[in-house]
Order: C-alpha cells, then sequence, then structure tokens
C-alpha cells in the first residue's frame, strides 16, 4: 500500500484500522504482518510511524518522482534531476503482487491534474506485472456524493456550466478571481481554499451565501446563513461511502430546519 499525499490517521482513521492497514484479509491473514507499506508527503505525518518506507519530497517534485519511478519500471534510467527515494519506491511497487496507490487531498495541489493522470499511467504499468488499484480517499463526509449525481444527471464527473444554453463540463480547477458571489453547500469552501484566494474574496468584497448545520470557516465570512438539518441525524439522506456503496440514512430525531435540497429548491422557485 502506497499513502500518496494521504494522512489517513487524521482524515479517515476508520479506513486504517478496519479496512487498509490493520484488517485481517482473505489472503493477509496476519493483517499488517503481511503487508508492506509506504508513503509520500512533504512533510512526516501520523502515518510515517507505521511506514518503513516514507519518502518526504518538496513541493514540485511529485511529477519528477512519478516519472522516475514509472521509467525505472518500465527499465529506462531515470529523467534527471532524480528525485531522493524514487529508485526505492520502485523497488517497493516492482515486488508487490497486489497493491493499492490510495491518493489524498495532497494531490490536488500543485499540478494536480497531471499528477494524477501520471498516477493512474503508473498504474497501468503496474498492472502489466501484478494487481494494483488506484483509490482516492475521501476527505469529508460524503465526498463521493457529488461525483454520483453528476454521473447519473450529466454523464460527467467534472464541474457542469449551465451558462451557454447546454452543459459544459470542466475539469479545470476553478478560478475565484472571476465570480461575484458564490453560494456554498455542503462544504466549507473557505477551509480548503488557498489563503491567496480567500483574501481575494474578502478584498473584493464578494458576497458568500452558506448552507451549513455547522459554524464553520465560511459561515464566518459569509453575508447570508441558511441553517439546515444535519444529514442522517435529523433529516433522512442517502450518502456514498469512499468505496461508491450508498447508503441510506434514516432521520434519528426531529428538527425543524429543512434539508440543503429544499432549501436549493425554494431558492430555485423564488428566483425563477
Amino acid at each position: 500500500m502506497l499513502f500518496w499525499g494521504a494522512n489517513p490517521i487524521h482524515s479517515a482513521p476508520r479506513h486504517v484500522v478496519r479496512y487498509a492497514v490493520f484488517a485481517r484479509g482473505r489472503f493477509t491473514e496476519r493483517g499488517i504482518e503481511d503487508r508492506q507499506m509506504a508513503a509520500v508527503d512533504i512533510y512526516p505525518t501520523e502515518l510515517a510511524r507505521f511506514c518503513p518506507l516514507f519518502i518526504k519530497i518538496n513541493p514540485g517534485q511529485e511529477v519528477d518522482l512519478v516519472a522516475g519511478v514509472a521509467a525505472i519500471l518500465a527499465g529506462e534510467p531515470p529523467p534527471d534531476p532524480v528525485v531522493r527515494g524514487t529508485r526505492r519506491l520502485a523497488k517497493f511497487l516492482a515486488a508487490a503482487s497486489c497493491g493499492v496507490i490510495f491518493c489524498g487531498r495532497g494531490v490536488s495541489y500543485g499540478p494536480g491534474l497531471e499528477l494524477f493522470d501520471r498516477l493512474a499511467r503508473l498504474v497501468a504499468l503496474l498492472n502489466q506485472q501484478a494487481r494494483f488499484f488506484l483509490f482516492p480517499l475521501s476527505g469529508d463526509f460524503n465526498s463521493n456524493g457529488l461525483y454520483h449525481l453528476l454521473l447519473n444527471e450529466t454523464g460527467q464527473a467534472g464541474a457542469p456550466d449551465f451558462g451557454t444554453g447546454e452543459v459544459v463540463t470542466h475539469y479545470t480547477p476553478m478560478d475565484f478571481r472571476e465570480v461575484d458571489a458564490v453560494l456554498v453547500a455542503g462544504a466549507d469552501l473557505l477551509w480548503f481554499l488557498p489563503d491567496e484566494q480567500v483574501e481575494d474574496l474578502k478584498r473584493r468584497r464578494v458576497p458568500i451565501v452558506a448552507l451549513s448545520p455547522f459554524a464553520n470557516r465560511t459561515t464566518g465570512q459569509a453575508a447570508v446563513i441558511l441553517p439546515t438539518a444535519l444529514a442522517g441525524i435529523e433529516t433522512a439522506e442517502v450518502a456514498y461511502r469512499m468505496d461508491g456503496l450508498p447508503l441510506v440514512l434514516k432521520q434519528l430525531v426531529d428538527s425543524a430546519l429543512p434539508p440543503d435540497h429544499q432549501v436549493l429548491t425554494d431558492l430555485q422557485r423564488l428566483i425563477g
């Protein structure tokens, strides 16, 4: 198992204990004793304690590291300059009979699209000799839900643009310098944005409308806050696990607050 830009000890602790690292499998009956772990990150994390191989890289070296590993596995010399740890990582991956590369949120920073594309090509190369999988780790509850919705409704998992009269899908990151209003539902947007983009939104006084059951960084800067019911506690909902399986969540307690989809439906009716 290779964790790239991921720290599930912090973001998804049950993933480590129950599914990935310590779990006893059909062919790994002793759990962690039958598995080899490695991690790649720009700074040491709690996960590094469990990884015999931990490769610390500098920001901007991600693509070069993947390119070097792929070259070595293909029997070619790695391109210069060789990132420290490239040969050790290639040897680690080549020794596996079944492997998984878990991608965390760190993959989305920097050259995110190029890095993920190269990781996918690396997994395809590894599959010529062994079974390998590329598995993105969700950072928050029901993060996969949006992608399932987009696939079901538009046929594409990218960001839809309805401004041209037809659905146009984009896979490039949003440039928030182009927007003059933001509606946030089911996320803490200002927690994830780079500091320079957050400061730009504040400087330009871009109005933010936030739908949230919690107080967070985004609601602290929002011009309008619409409190909503908590999914799976105060309202019934369908959520998707990291592996794509849907979970039907029942309502446990009553709440006077509406669910997110009801607020969005009401806004659509009022605007329309």
